[in-house]
């Protein structure tokens, strides 16, 4: 949040990139918060934060961006993914037996 805030405060940035540091975007919750209150800031803050922004946004995906980072993804402005390698997006599967 502190980089967006800074961001929007700047007269001289046009525009913000979010990517992901090694292989992955956003791999979605974080293990260590299971079975506890989530850390600040939370999700739908962040997502308020980046719509809000008077800036574009735009998510460079870098690899997977599953759960969270799906969500962080397509509240930015647009979606650039790396050039090489399989679509970052896990696809939600539905099985067959339970279409009518």
């Amino acid at each position: 949040m502190a980089a967006l805030d800074h961001a929007e405060a700047r007269d001289d940035i046009s525009g913000l990139v979010i990517t992901g540091a090694g292989r992955i975007f956003i791999g979605g919750a974080d293990i260590r918060e299971f079975g506890r209150p989530p850390a600040e800031p939370h999700l739908p803050a962040v997502l308020d934060r980046i719509e809000g922004l008077a800036r574009p946004v735009v998510a460079a995906v870098n690899g997977a961006a599953r759960g969270d980072g799906c969500e962080v993804a397509l509240t930015c402005a647009s979606r650039k993914r790396r050039e090489a390698g399989r679509p970052a997006f896990a696809r939600s599967v539905r099985s067959s037996s339970a279409r009518t």
